[in-house]
C-alpha cells in the first residue's frame, strides 16, 4: 500500500467547526461530517424539580415531594456534561423526599387522631341520659351542664380537635358554653401570646348535649393575652330535662385539701365523671396579667380540656386544662380558676358572681321531730316544740 505526503498532511488537519447557521462543514476531502451539538445552559428538568420542592413547603408536600425528587432524578439522569443545575437537582431530590416524609407522618398522626375522636365522639362512647336519675345531686347537675366540642381547623378533616365544655346559661333557646381556648382555636400558641384584641378564631364547632345530636357553635369571645378560656355560643338548643347550666359562688373560696370533681370526655369517653382533691393553687403569668390556677389530684386526661372543676357541694370552681406534664406524671391536673373569667369576660354576658336557678337540687328535710323541754324548773309543766332537723 503507498501512502502519499498530501495524504499524510491532510490527517493532521483539524476539523472545522459548524458554521453559524448550524450546517455540517464540508472536510478537507469534501466528505461532510455529523455535527457535535453543544449542551449548554440550565437543566429545564431540575430546574422545575427544585420549583416544585419549594412550592411544595406552604403546599402539601405528600403530593408536590414525590414529583420533584423523581424530576430531580430525570433531570440529573438525562442531564449533558456542559448543562447546568447539578445542585438544583440533588437539592430538589432532598427538599422533596423530606417533605413526603414530613407530610406523610403529620396526617398519620392526625388521621389516627381523628379516627379515635370518630369513634368515640358521637356513636360509641354516648350513654343513656337515664343514669342521671340514679346519681347524686351535684354530680347530675354537673354531667347535664357538660357538652362535647370536636372543632375543625381551616383545612377541614386534616386539623381537628376533641374537647369539652360547660353550659353556664340557656336564655331562649340560646346556650353559652365555657370552653379552653385551645380546643376551638387550633393556633393557640399559649399564655402571654397576642393581646387583648386577638382575633376570633376561623374553626368550624360541633357541640354535643347529653342525649341530643351534635349542633354547631361559634366562639363569641376569647379571653385576652392567650389566657387558655373561650366562650361558645350553641342557637337551638331544645328544651331536656337532661340539660341543665353549671351554678357557682365565688364566695365559696376552694382550700387545699377540699374534695373535688371533675367531668368531661377524656379520649372522647364522653361524660365521665373523676374525682380527687385540691392539691394547690398556683400563678401563671400571661402578659400582664397573672391567672390563678387549681392543681388538682382527679384525673385529666386529653378530652377533659374545657370541662368543669366542681367543690364537693357542685359548686363550678375551674376550667379543666389537659396539659403535656401528664405524660410524665399521674395525679397532676390543672384548671383554670372559674373566678379568672368571672374577672374577664364583658358585662354583656350577665355572668354574675353567684348563680342558682330553680333546678339546683334543693336541700331535702326530713320529717319535724317533738321533743318535751322543761318551761320552769319549779314545775313539771312541759312545752312541745317542733324542730326541723336536716
Amino acid at each position: 500500500m503507498k501512502i502519499s505526503i498530501d495524504e499524510i498532511e491532510g490527517a493532521f488537519v483539524s476539523m472545522p467547526a459548524a458554521n453559524e447557521t448550524g450546517a455540517e462543514a464540508p472536510s478537507p476531502d469534501g466528505r461532510r461530517r455529523r455535527k457535535r451539538v453543544q449542551y449548554t445552559g440550565w437543566n429545564k428538568l431540575t430546574i422545575a424539580s427544585f420549583v416544585i420542592a419549594v412550592l411544595g413547603i406552604p403546599l402539601i408536600g405528600l403530593v408536590t415531594g414525590p414529583i420533584a425528587a423523581l424530576l430531580g432524578a430525570l433531570g440529573l439522569a438525562s442531564r449533558k456534561p456542559e448543562q447546568k443545575g447539578v445542585w438544583l437537582g440533588a437539592l430538589a431530590i432532598m427538599l422533596g423526599l423530606t417533605e413526603f416524609v414530613g407530610f406523610a407522618g403529620y396526617f398519620a398522626t392526625q388521621m389516627g387522631a381523628l379516627g379515635q375522636h370518630h369513634v368515640n365522639i358521637m356513636d360509641d362512647a354516648d350513654i343513656d341520659p337515664e343514669v342521671l336519675r340514679d346519681l347524686p345531686a351535684p354530680i347530675g347537675r354537673a354531667m347535664r351542664a357538660n357538652v362535647v366540642i370536636e372543632t375543625q381547623g381551616k383545612f377541614g378533616i386534616l386539623s381537628t380537635a376533641l374537647g369539652s365544655g360547660v353550659i353556664l346559661n340557656i336564655e331562649n333557646g340560646t346556650a353559652l358554653v365555657l370552653t379552653n381556648r385551645h380546643v376551638v382555636d387550633l393556633d393557640y400558641d399559649g399564655p402571654g401570646e397576642g393581646g387583648d384584641d386577638d382575633p376570633l378564631p376561623e374553626s368550624t364547632l360541633d357541640v354535643q348535649m347529653i342525649g341530643q345530636p351534635a349542633q354547631s357553635g361559634s366562639v363569641v369571645w376569647i379571653a385576652p393575652y392567650g389566657i387558655d378560656l373561650a366562650l361558645v355560643r350553641v342557637v337551638g338548643v331544645p328544651q331536656s330535662e337532661h340539660i341543665a347550666s353549671a351554678i357557682w359562688d365565688i364566695a365559696k373560696t376552694p382550700k387545699i385539701g377540699e374534695p373535688v370533681f371533675a367531668v368531661g370526655n377524656p379520649h372522647g369517653l364522653s361524660w365521665t365523671h373523676t374525682e380527687g382533691n385540691i392539691s394547690q393553687k398556683r400563678i401563671q403569668h400571661a402578659g400582664p396579667l397573672s391567672i390563678d390556677l387549681i392543681q388538682t389530684s382527679a384525673a385529666i386526661n386529653s378530652g377533659n380540656s374545657g370541662g368543669g372543676l366542681y367543690d364537693a357541694a357542685g359548686h363550678l370552681i375551674g376550667i379543666n386544662t389537659y396539659t403535656q406534664d401528664k405524660s410524665i406524671a399521674e395525679g397532676l391536673g390543672f384548671a383554670v380558676s372559674f373566678e379568672e373569667l368571672l374577672d374577664l369576660v364583658p358585662d354583656e354576658y350577665h355572668l354574675g358572681a353567684r348563680k342558682t336557678d330553680a333546678l339546683e337540687a334543693p336541700i331535702e328535710m326530713e320529717t319535724p321531730v317533738e321533743i318535751e323541754v322543761p318551761v320552769d324548773d319549779e314545775t313539771t309543766d312541759k312545752t312541745k316544740i317542733r324542730l326541723l332537723t336536716e
